[in-house]
């Protein structure tokens, strides 16, 4: 799964937007 939401991340950074991430341990806010 780490690896799809890399790819995934990736690939919106490259269109141009930001990934939210909200699931990630220790990071109680989207960022």
């Amino acid at each position: 799964m780490a690896r799809l939401g890399l790819a995934w991340a990736e690939g919106l950074h490259q269109a141009g937007c930001i990934p939210v991430v909200k699931h990630v341990p220790g990071h109680g806010r989207a960022l």
